[in-house]
């Protein structure tokens, strides 16, 4: 027997040692096969492909409403002087849980910066089924459309801060009271419609459209732990892709009139090769992502891109961002439409009006 087996006193046993390390071992393997440790190296931890995969499954089936929150800009410089700055702000909620009535709510703030002038648009919108209100609580001065408006007797002044109900009839009668055309949708237009949407799932069901670039350590939104990645859309798959899904769309809204020969290995070609000079131009298009680790919903997508874009010998420099949060994912939601509502031809005054020519 060693020294160190016999001593019950002051020393530590190579048994009790050997179980300390044997626990700390399984400790560890449990945490990362549970997820309580989860870096990037674990073994057991899901692929990036497997984790969003399942939140494109999550978002489509099983999240019914959400809140969202989204920022959006845009950007064209010549030079140092700017040409364009456009930004867009959105919040809303969202009620998806009836197929049937679906459901939103929210309100946006849109600034345009066009070389010396300035626009800004800000209101509010819902949709509840088939109806949409709007709410302009902000527009911008035309003095130049005005004599245009005065003309048609449109009131645009009654627009502000009035919600505003749109719909099939409320459409259909402002266009006759203007002597302009009404197509209602018809069932067939329905059903092409339902065609291609099955035709589009069926073209791009197993199609890798991303490509995962990088996998950041866990992170927290909120109080939520999330995955996080960069990914970058897949061109050579959208190459291949956006010519068959374009001839889909020909072939089902114009089968009638289509001409009897179309070389459609041509049109893939030209389309391909439109593609492939677009993205030359602009580079790869890369975007983070965060993904709730319980849950699997989408919290968060944020993409910045610059690039060159040189146009009749004009070189422009774009820029493009934007970025979107979720939140409050199948909590329950209230969205009714406003009490106090007008029609848009309520806003139409019988004075000369030279779209009744002709009628």
């Amino acid at each position: 027997m060693t020294k160190m087996e016999n001593n019950s006193g002051g020393g530590i046993s190579t048994k009790f040692i050997i179980g300390a390390i044997a626990v700390v071992i399984i400790g560890a393997a449990a945490s990362l096969a549970f997820g309580i440790w989860d870096p990037v190296w674990n073994p057991f931890r899901l692929s990036p492909e497997e984790v969003i995969e399942k939140s494109i499954s999550r978002m489509t089936e099983k999240a019914e409403t959400w809140h969202s929150e989204a920022k959006f800009d845009f950007s064209a410089k010549e030079g140092e002087t700017e040409k364009i700055k456009l930004l867009v702000a959105m919040t809303g909620d969202s009620d998806f849980s009836d197929a049937e009535n679906l459901k939103s709510d929210g309100n946006f703030d849109a600034t345009a910066e066009i070389e010396d002038m300035q626009f800004r648009l800000a209101g509010e919108n819902k949709v509840i089924g088939k109806t949409s209100y709007f709410k302009l609580n902000v527009f911008p001065a035309l003095p130049m459309l005005e004599p245009l408006f005065q003309l048609m007797g449109f009131n645009i002044a009654g627009l502000k801060n009035q919600w505003i109900k749109m719909d099939e009839e409320n459409t259909k009668n402002l266009l006759n009271s203007l002597g302009l055309p009404f197509t209602p949708e018809s069932e067939e237009d329905k059903i092409k419609e339902k065609e291609i949407v099955e035709k589009f799932q069926a073209i791009l069901k197993d199609k890798k459209l991303y490509l995962v670039k990088k996998e950041f350590p866990n992170e927290k939104i909120g109080d939520e732990k999330v995955y996080h990645y960069a990914v970058v859309l897949n061109k050579e798959e959208i190459k291949e892709l956006f010519p068959e899904l374009l001839k889909t769309l020909i072939e089902t809204t114009q089968s009638d009139s289509l001409p009897e020969e179309i070389d459609w290995q041509e049109f893939q070609d030209e389309s391909s090769a439109k593609l492939d000079e677009f993205f030359q131009k602009t580079g790869d298009f890369e975007a983070e992502i965060w993904i709730g680790k319980k849950d699997f919903y989408l919290y968060k997508v944020k993409m910045e891109k610059e690039f060159d874009w040189l146009e009749n010998e004009t070189k422009m420099i774009m820029a493009i961002g934007f970025n979107v949060a979720f939140s409050n994912f199948n909590q329950p939601l209230k969205i009714e439409a406003p009490k106090d509502y007008k029609i848009l031809e309520e806003l139409f005054t019988p004075v000369f009006n030279p779209l009744f020519f002709g009628r």
